[in-house]
């Protein structure tokens, strides 16, 4: 049995709202900026890469990430 280290400052993914299909209030950021919630971002989607949390939004195919999005994650949220 093995021992994981992790970082002590690691965000956690947001909690998704009530209801997680439905935005219930928008926030004011943008894509791909730095978020602590769903309820921050315009897009209602407040997710984790690595060490940092930005509005994202849901995506099938990396084009339906708009630019400078690094594409869609395998999760199906657009990345920074």
């Amino acid at each position: 049995m093995g021992l994981v280290a992790a970082c002590g400052d690691d965000p956690v993914d947001p909690a998704p709202t009530a209801d997680a299909g439905v935005c219930v209030a928008t926030g004011t950021i943008a894509f791909l900026e730095t978020c602590n919630s769903n309820a921050d971002c315009t897009s209602c989607v407040c997710k984790t890469f690595g060490h940092e949390s930005v509005c994202s939004q849901a995506c099938t195919a990396p084009t339906d990430c708009p630019a400078p999005s690094g594409g869609c994650s395998s999760g199906g949220f657009c990345m920074p």
